[in-house]
């Protein structure tokens, strides 16, 4: 869309190569300033597809979290991170609690001195 854009080509023509109204072209473009924005990358601390796969893998062998985050050279907190997002996916059973027994976890609890409708 961008290329054709900076050719000179017609909305109309741009939304016809994507099945669209001129109307949402014009959105996407108006909302850029009709400037391409910049290409997307993933953060550097961002787990890779290698990583996620070889967690989820352990996660199948029976490997505790803290073991595959030191293979990793991962904090458990990301890898314990990782296999309770894979649970929704494809169904696999985390190997170890996310919750403890015998540690204590603090709920917030709400505020009552501080008042909603006014000073």
């Amino acid at each position: 869309m961008w290329e054709r854009w900076q050719k000179g080509e017609s909305l109309h023509q741009i939304a016809q190569l994507f099945g669209r109204d001129h109307s949402s072209v014009q959105r996407i473009l108006a909302e850029r300033g009709g400037i391409r924005p910049a290409p997307r990358c993933r953060s550097k601390v961002a787990l890779t597809l290698a990583e996620r796969e070889e967690i989820s893998s352990a996660m199948v062998a029976g490997h505790s979290m803290r073991s595959v985050a030191t293979r990793l050279g991962r904090a458990p907190s990301t890898v314990s991170r990782e296999s309770i997002a894979m649970v929704g996916e494809n169904g696999i059973e985390p190997v170890e609690q996310t919750r403890r027994p015998g540690i204590r976890h603090v709920v917030p609890r709400p505020v009552s001195w501080l008042r909603i409708d006014g000073w």
